[in-house]
């Protein structure tokens, strides 16, 4: 409430609360990855205007409706004294009622609307449905009720409605039936799923590594969203290593008590790609993951040195398809900056670009002798795995640092 930036504010706030809790789909697999996508401010660098959503109007009927369905629902199970009802019912309006504020006042952000900003909607949205299902056999149940018996309306007994329990019991088994295997939403850390098990090979490496010592999280080479090092924290915290950091975001996370004061005698960092392979003199890798066995390694190691002794030798010209490619800027770089590039060899050939232009087919080969063309494109296939794919996690003393 205390920020002065650009909020969602209450129009937009139940027009999204209204699409995921009131308008199907509802919060179902599909609406988690749909129903609001990222969208970047307009023009004016003030509002946002996700496409898909409810009309005002719409949304407010949608919204009142769900309130009127969860206050009847409350008030029948409140006449049969169904407490389970009336508190499921209570909670899920009183969430509704949260929801609805705290679009009201929740900032944007900086990147614009993103949908990790309310996720906690579908759970809210679970729960919703969760109250109808508990409140709901109260509308249809009909046991005797002690303040009407007391006036002499007839209160006998009425046929059981077990049916109702059977229906819903048959309900959650089908339910439950279709959702086996379980499903993956491609949205957030979960959206790079190749990842994950690099992810679960360096936790494992990392269980290992023991110290008496403190070591402090460099995060100077982590790049946007990467996902390896809070796997890499969480591994050391279990391990029982005592992990700083000093990034003031991660010292939100973890807490003050583990704020770096600059006296840690350890650095623990993460390198990907292909600097991932080579371990600096006085450093220790305690993780390494790569899709690559140790022969294709070595294979591309001894490649990388022909390639950059082929390049420094005759430099780069380009086919006819490569000069329309890079005219078309499909490598985000003009001529001019890739024979630029190429005229320090081995970080052309180190740096990925002589691979992606090689199996581009951007390069012209023509001069070269067979067997060099083949072992060129050999090397740029294996290259081209080499990304994120492959991590290593250095361990290395604070007094070595720079």
């Amino acid at each position: 409430t205390g920020s002065d930036e650009p909020v969602v504010g209450a129009r937009l706030g139940v027009r999204i609360v209204a699409s995921l809790m009131a308008l199907p789909p509802w919060w179902s697999r599909s609406s988690f990855t749909e129903a609001v996508g990222h969208t970047p401010y307009s023009a004016d660098g003030v509002t946002v205007n996700p496409v898909g959503l409810p009309s005002l109007g719409l949304a407010v009927l949608a919204v009142v409706a769900v309130f009127a369905m969860l206050g009847v629902l409350g008030w029948r199970a409140a006449v049969r004294a169904d407490r389970p009802g009336v508190m499921a019912v209570a909670v899920a309006a009183a969430a509704l009622v949260v929801a609805l504020a705290t679009f009201t006042v929740m900032p944007i952000g900086p990147l614009g609307l993103t949908p990790h900003q309310m996720r906690w909607l579908w759970s809210l949205g679970a729960f919703l449905a969760l109250a109808v299902f508990i409140a709901a056999p109260a509308m249809l149940s009909r046991r005797p009720d002690d303040h009407l018996a007391a006036t002499g309306v007839d209160v006998s007994p009425a046929p059981s409605h077990r049916h109702v329990e059977w229906v819903l019991a048959a309900a959650v088994v089908v339910v439950s039936a279709v959702n086996v295997p379980g499903f993956t939403q491609l949205a957030g850390p979960d959206t790079f799923q190749e990842s994950v098990p690099v992810a679960r090979a360096l936790s494992e490496q990392v269980d290992d590594y023991t110290t008496d010592e403190a070591v402090v999280l460099d995060t100077a080479n982590l790049r946007y969203l990467e996902p390896y090092s809070a796997v890499v924290m969480a591994a050391m915290l279990r391990a029982g290593v005592d992990l700083r950091v000093a990034d003031p975001g991660l010292v939100r996370q973890l807490g003050n008590n583990r704020r770096a004061d600059g006296d840690e005698p350890l650095v623990v960092s993460l390198v990907e790609g292909r600097p991932a392979f080579e371990t600096p003199e006085g450093v220790r890798r305690i993780a390494f993951t790569t899709p690559l066995d140790a022969a294709s390694i070595t294979e591309l190691i001894e490649g990388e040195m022909a390639m950059i002794d082929t390049v420094a030798l005759n430099g780069v010209t380009f086919t006819e398809v490569g000069e329309r490619d890079i005219a078309a800027g499909a490598f985000g770089l003009s001529r001019d900056e890739i024979e630029v590039a190429a005229a320090d060899a081995a970080g052309f050939v180190y740096g990925g670009l002589a691979a992606e232009l090689v199996a581009a087919g951007t390069l012209d080969l023509s001069s070269l002798e067979p067997a060099v063309v083949a072992r060129l494109e050999r090397t740029s296939a294996l290259r081209r795995q080499v990304g994120t794919t492959t991590v290593a996690v250095w361990i290395r003393s604070s007094a070595a640092t720079g």
